[in-house]
Formats: structure tokens, sequence, C-alpha cells
């Protein structure tokens, strides 16, 4: 069991997006909501493996 590491479910992240990103699911209207998705996703994966080893690390 690794606690160096920030707790983030990606999986859960990923499929939502492409949930989000489905046609059959859900109309054009979500698309910005999909790209939105990813970013936060790009966002949080950044943060899991940069800043948050720094913070372990200088802290």
């Amino acid at each position: 069991e690794s606690k160096h590491h920030m707790p983030i479910d990606v999986s859960f992240y990923s499929t939502a997006c492409l949930t989000l990103s489905s046609p059959e699911l859900f109309p054009r209207v979500y698309f910005p909501l999909n790209l939105l998705c990813l970013l936060k996703l790009h966002i949080m994966l950044f943060l899991s493996n940069y800043i948050y080893p720094l913070l372990l690390f200088l802290f």
C-alpha cells in the first residue's frame, strides 16, 4: 500500500469523459462539458504526478 501518491480515481474521470463524449447517450450540447472534463483529468494527473511528490519532498 503506497501512500506516496495522491488518491485520485483516474478511471472514474476517464469513464465519465468517455460517457459525456458518447453521441448515443448525450447530444452534442455536452461536448464543451466533455472538454472541461478531459482538461480536469489532465490537470489532476499533472498535480498527482509532479506537484504532489514535490510537496512531499519539500515538506
